[in-house]
């Protein structure tokens, strides 16, 4: 039991030894590269929802996924047809 406490102290000592020394190298790197701020464009992949990016506007109802709106319109189907065959039971338009 000993052992295994020594050996948790001196790992994180060796771990800090071993992010100081990545910390200088990346310094080190750094101050070789020609500081090239501003002249570096990355365009951005994502769709930002406006028409005049992508051609069509997106849209969505509620924030929901197509996925999402599918079940809900299923479930809302579902929620009419047992409701409604309730209801003519209950009024006696159906008889079994």
């Amino acid at each position: 039991m000993a052992q295994r406490s020594a050996r948790r102290g001196s790992k994180p000592a060796e771990e800090e030894r071993d992010l100081r020394a990545l910390i200088e190298d990346e310094e080190e790197d750094d101050s070789a590269l020609p500081n090239l701020a501003g002249s570096i464009v990355i365009e951005d992949d994502e769709d930002d929802g406006s028409a005049a990016s992508s051609g069509r506007q997106r849209r969505s109802l509620f924030g929901l996924s197509p996925m999402e709106r599918a079940f809900l319109a299923v479930m809302l189907f579902l929620n009419v047809l047992i409701l409604g065959a309730g209801i003519l039971i209950v009024t006696g338009r159906i008889v079994f």
